[in-house]
Parts: C-alpha cells; structure tokens; sequence
C-alpha cells in the first residue's frame, strides 16, 4: 500500500521551484534512485528535497502537463502539505517577479515582509536620458 499523496501544482519552471526551495532552506537534490517514503517504498521524480528534521522521507517533484506535481509521504516528512504548498508556491511568484523584471533592467531596492507573510517590494530602474 502506498502512503504518497500528489499534489497538482501550477508551478511549471524547474529553476524557480529550485530557487523557491533554496529561498525555503532546502537542499535541492537530484531524484537519483526516486522520492522514498513509508518502509522505503520509492517513486520516480526529477528532483527531491530531504526536510532536515526527519529522517529519510523525502518530497519529490514530478514534471507534468500543467505544472510540476509534489509527490511525498506527508506523515513521514511530518510537514503540512498545505502549508508547503502554500509556502512554495508564494516564493515561487517572488522568485519568478524579481527574475523577470531584472532581466528588464530592475534591481530591487528594498523588500519588507509583514506577519502576514505578504511582500512588498521595491524596485528602481536606470533609465538613460
């Protein structure tokens, strides 16, 4: 019996899921011999991460049509899928924002997080005369 749980995600750029995760903490890791979970069961992914916390259960992330899928045990990361999901999928649009508007000329100038975990930003661009 599988315990793993795939969460559908928008998310469809490798490299800012991979900076998302970076900004998170995490260690990203390629998916080698897959994603394990409960009693070493193991699925095939592009990419994992390992939570520090706990042990060898581990969170993969799987291309698909619309958007990367998260694949993990949820009880053996012991991290809310929600919460994560949320979580990544808010450094995910930072990541995104501050890449493309620097390839336009942008550098941010100033950045404030509040409690409620909402970003602003501030960005300045040279522009000549």
């Amino acid at each position: 019996m599988s315990h793993f749980t795939r969460v559908q995600t928008r998310l469809t750029d490798e490299p800012t899921i991979k900076q998302a995760l970076v900004r998170m903490s995490y260690k990203v890791l390629d998916a080698g011999d897959g994603v394990q979970g409960w009693q070493s069961q193991r699925v095939k992914a592009a990419f994992k991460v390992r939570p520090r916390r706990f042990g060898r259960y581990e969170i993969g992330f799987v291309p698909a049509s619309q958007g990367y899928t998260i694949v993990a045990d949820w009880w053996g990361v012991r991290i809310k899928q929600q919460e994560f999901t949320q979580r990544l999928t808010r450094e995910y649009a930072y990541v995104a924002t501050v890449n493309t508007l620097a390839a336009k000329g942008f550098e941010v100038q100033e950045e404030r997080t509040a409690t409620t975990g909402e970003v602003r930003l501030v960005l300045r661009r040279t522009v000549g005369v």
